[in-house]
């Protein structure tokens, strides 16, 4: 009887996995398809240049593994974890936020601004010693670097690090970052991003950009905006955390869709039902506004969109575990928030997060944050990284060219190069172009004839 039991039971959960298939396929695949990529496959798929390298991470229990895939061979590297590597990493994390944020407020000690950069840059350095230093004899002038992270090491952007040891009068600008050596990409594993690079999407997104900026108002009181304005009085700058007020992010979300000709759905239009409803539709989904992590419960981490009074309070929220049951079509999305790209930390299957939310309802490829960013510096970031990627870069590069754009306008205070404003934003998966549409040389034409014509010089589209 017990044997009959058993079987009956196999064959009816047969059934469910057969359902699975037919109506859920993305979940059914990542619930029980157990292939994994071999590094022939990740050879082709994923290095189609010299200069492309896969490196991925292993943390064991008393070594670090490193494993190097380059495009006509690999390298496989092991060290003792004779470090502090949790430790180094949060004092790392915190010599960054050190005023800049109610995160420095989980840090041991109240440190200033020169006590932060020092110890920014101590472990900066000492990280990059241990981690990045052994393999770069093996790496290309120039490299692009997939990272394949493990564990702690999610919660680091590695353009961040610092190749030589550096003075404390040493300028923020002036320091010597992989940023400014290699161009990085991450990944949740090869086999993800082979899934990610590889995408079909199911319908053909039909529009072009699309970017939502909720209104957050600013409680009445002198306007401090400019980073060096808020530097200057000691406060903590405007963050994309909590429901904090934001003065960047809908002029943010109007200038990307005017960079890409796409469009713009602000403030008080810019609700979760509207996201739900128009989010498929588009190849890239912008979304201006505030995030929070959640690192007990992935699945519970969200983001903002306009509230609706009328509604309960979580109608304006939209929540990790909602995205499972959304079908995007989109080649990018960038979540322009605090902490998408962290979250849940577990062991063999990395870091619960909205931005590996997002990777699974669809998107090949996301931008997304390790920490609370400041409000300003995001949208200067932002309008810059749609600018190269509206010429025509790769998407990694794109971000990259937009962080050394950051760095070298040198109108903001000294303060205002610390890599907190710059560093946590990272690119994930697909790093290919955007296939912008160009414009028609006769429009062209005529749109130049017309501006003499009338005594108009000045185009001031910027996708023009």
């Amino acid at each position: 009887k017990l044997e009959t039991k058993v079987f009956l039971a196999q064959q009816e959960q047969d059934a469910i996995k057969t359902l699975m298939k037919t109506k859920y396929p993305a979940y059914y695949d990542l619930r029980y398809k157990a292939q994994v990529v071999s590094i022939e496959v990740a050879q082709e798929k994923l290095l189609n240049k010299e200069l492309q390298v896969l490196l991925e991470y292993f943390l064991g229990d008393s070594s670090v593994y490193t494993f190097l895939i380059l495009p006509d061979t690999f390298i496989i590297q092991r060290q003792a974890l004779d470090f502090q590597l949790e430790e180094w990493i949060s004092s790392l994390r915190c010599g960054l936020f050190a005023n800049h944020t109610q995160d420095s407020l989980a840090c041991p000690n109240h440190l200033s601004s020169e006590e932060a950069k020092s110890q920014y840059q101590k472990y900066a350095f000492q990280l990059y010693q241990k981690l990045f230093e052994p393999i770069v004899p093996f790496l290309p002038k120039d490299a692009e670097i997939t990272i394949i992270p493990d564990g702690l090491l999610s919660y680091i952007p590695f353009e961040s690090l610092l190749s030589v040891a550096s003075s404390e009068e040493t300028s923020y600008f002036q320091l010597p970052y992989l940023l400014k050596k290699y161009t990085f990409n991450y990944a949740y594993s090869a086999t993800l991003q082979t899934e990610m690079v590889g995408k079909i999407h199911k319908d053909a997104p039909s529009s072009g950009l699309i970017a939502f900026a909720p209104s957050f108002s600013r409680p009445e009181g002198p306007s401090k905006d400019t980073i060096q304005e808020v530097l200057s009085i000691g406060l903590i700058p405007s963050q994309r955390a909590e429901h904090s007020p934001l003065s960047h992010n809908i002029p943010e979300a109007k200038a990307v869709s005017q960079i890409t000709n796409g469009i713009s759905i602000t403030g008080e239009d810019a609700t979760k039902k509207a996201f739900l409803k128009e989010a498929p539709n588009y190849q890239i989904i912008h979304l201006s506004t505030h995030g929070k992590a959640n690192d007990e419960l992935g699945e519970y981490a969200y983001l903002v969109f306009q509230d609706q009074p009328e509604a309960s309070p979580s109608a304006e929220k939209l929540y990790n575990n909602e995205l499972y049951g959304i079908q995007l079509n989109a080649d990018l999305v960038v979540l322009s928030a605090c902490e998408t790209g962290i979250g849940e930390l577990n062991r063999g299957e990395g870091v619960i997060s909205l931005a590996r939310g997002f990777s699974f309802a669809g998107a090949k490829s996301i931008v997304t944050s390790l920490w609370n960013v400041n409000d300003q510096s995001t949208r200067s970031i932002m309008e810059s990284f749609y600018q190269h990627l509206r010429a025509g870069l790769p998407k990694n590069r794109a971000l990259q060219q937009a962080k050394l754009d950051y760095l070298a306008a040198g109108n903001t205070s000294e303060e205002a190069l610390n890599p907190f404003y710059w560093a946590a934003f990272i690119q994930i998966g697909d790093q290919n172009p955007i296939p912008f549409p160009s414009s028609p040389s006769w429009i062209l034409w005529l749109i130049v004839l017309g501006g003499s014509l009338f005594g108009v010089y000045t185009i001031r589209r910027k996708n023009i």
